[in-house]
């Protein structure tokens, strides 16, 4: 199936595409803008939980088909509202042995005149693959995303899919007894544990993929994240590459086993249409990794309904290191920044920074960091000029950057915000910061605002000055014989910052 995609001259965007994905828990509208051929942004999420697959009978039952039909076309009609250009409604593989599926599809098509797309088990589990490996930057892994009625499991490796399984259990399953919706007692405990035990052992192939990281895609998964963070006090709010232990996930199932279902309704993080069934998903993360001897688990922010993005509209699968370029040069766009004048200030930046490098070694090296830190050094003007290095701290945060850890994210904004004087915004996030990061956010923020301030202010590129550094001062030679007194002013009113850090005079020179 082809899709005709206009984009502006520009990389503006042409087209508006309204996904409308209806599962066995919630159905989700999700409205996406194409920004270029490679990247999107979402502009409205909402969802509503309908549960069309409790129990486990041959009918959806009726009063829920036309409570989901009505929903469905109330989304077409906000699709409208946002003018987009295309709307497409996707209905879950765990639907196709309903008997009155095609009753369903015919509801759906007369309240809201979209055609229902029926998911295949691949077709899902590609979406998935594709939506997760896209915005992350890891080569192998176990990919797991727990729906109400299944949970598929896909062995990635090199960034491909090597195999896959689509287990008919989920969340809703397990609660079907109504044993896991209150406190799950120690027998209802062993008896599930042995009935997952025994399907997840039949999957030969997860002998394989032992001590690989889970990627967790899903509702679930976001909702497990959501609860570790808050139970721990996580000081960013980012649920994308968030990391998790084993013992993480065990300490929140024993947290949330023992809770009646009012109870479960006050837990920080878990969404009240889960709350009933998030006990059973958690069984089932929980025999997976103990199964695979996985202690490590990084959520996915990204999809099913991303994936159908990318597959249907977009360019596919990025290798791992153009996981960050791509969202990089997304996110320059996104706030209007210039890429040739980010490149320019980097070049400087990296041209001192190797120089003195040797001289007062900085713990702090990833080109990443380096690379966010001087492409959006300038991100905060899009709010107010003034301390726009401050409006940068939150900007960077919620840029949507992947391809990037969370520590790596917070370093880079820290670094941006004090260009101008030094802060302690680092307090509100010191149990993510090692020892030395302070001291080298300070060093690397006093780097980067002389580096802007040689781009911008002498308007030269890395081979129009010379860096020299001896047991007291640092001198910057610049070829160049037309600048105002004032321009240089300008970076000698750091010099007092540089030699508390540096312990040495810095100087400009004109050649």
């Amino acid at each position: 199936m082809e899709y005709n995609i206009l984009f502006r001259e520009g990389g503006i965007i042409m087209k508006r595409i309204g996904i409308i994905d209806v599962g066995t828990m919630t159905i989700r509208l999700v409205i996406y803008e194409l920004l270029s051929k490679t990247t999107f942004k979402i502009i409205e999420d909402i969802k509503e939980s309908i549960s069309l697959g409790r129990g486990s009978g041959a009918q959806i039952d009726e009063n829920k088909v036309r409570e989901a039909s009505h929903t469905i076309y109330l989304y077409r009609e906000l699709c409208n509202r946002y003018q987009v250009d295309e709307t497409r409604c996707f209905l879950s593989s765990s639907f196709k042995d309903k008997e009155n599926l095609p009753d369903f599809i015919s509801s759906i098509r007369q309240a809201s005149g979209l055609d229902t797309e029926l998911l295949t088990e691949w077709m899902e589990i590609e979406a998935s693959f594709i939506g997760a490996i896209n915005n992350l930057s890891m080569d192998d892994g176990l990919l797991m995303d727990i729906g109400g009625t299944t949970t598929k499991l896909v062995w990635v490796e090199d960034r491909k899919i090597k195999k896959w399984h689509n287990l008919k259990l989920g969340g809703a399953n397990l609660a079907c007894e109504d044993k896991v919706s209150g406190p799950l007692t120690d027998e209802d405990e062993r008896g599930i544990k042995t009935y997952l035990r025994d399907e997840i052992s039949a999957i030969g192939w997860l002998n394989e993929v032992r001590e690989l990281p889970v990627i967790g895609v899903g509702g679930s998964m976001r909702n497990l994240a959501k609860i570790h963070s808050n139970l721990c006090e996580y000081p960013v709010n980012l649920l994308h590459n968030y990391h998790l232990k084993e013992g993480d996930v065990e300490e929140i199932y024993d947290y949330i086993k023992v809770k009646d279902y009012d109870e479960k309704l006050r837990v920080k993080g878990l969404a009240n249409s889960r709350a009933d069934i998030f006990t059973g998903s958690l069984l089932i993360i929980e025999e997976v990794l103990s199964r695979c001897d996985i202690e490590n688990l990084v959520i996915s922010g990204n999809g099913m309904r991303e994936g159908r993005v990318y597959l249907d509209y977009l360019d596919l699968l990025k290798e791992k290191d153009d996981v960050f370029e791509d969202s990089l040069l997304e996110v320059l766009g996104k706030f209007n920044l210039s890429k040739d004048t980010g490149e320019k200030t980097y070049q400087v930046f990296k041209k001192i920074y190797d120089k003195l490098n040797k001289t007062h070694p900085i713990d702090i090296r990833d080109e990443k960091i380096l690379k966010t830190a001087c492409y959006l050094g300038r991100a905060g003007v899009n709010i107010n000029f003034y301390d726009h290095p401050l409006h940068s701290l939150y900007m960077i945060l919620n840029s949507g950057l992947r391809g990037m850890s969370h520590r790596e994210l917070l370093v880079a904004a820290l670094i941006v915000s004090q260009q101008n004087k030094f802060n302690d915004y680092h307090k509100d996030f010191k149990d993510l910061l090692g020892k030395k990061d302070i001291s080298c956010i300070k060093k690397l923020s006093v780097i980067l605002r002389v580096s802007k301030l040689l781009n911008k202010n002498f308007l030269i590129d890395d081979n129009e000055f010379i860096v020299e550094v001896d047991d007291k001062k640092v001198v910057i030679s610049v070829e160049k014989n037309n600048l105002l007194k004032v321009q240089i002013s300008r970076i000698l009113m750091s010099g007092e910052r540089f030699k508390e850090l540096f312990n040495r005079e810095l100087e400009v020179r004109l050649v």
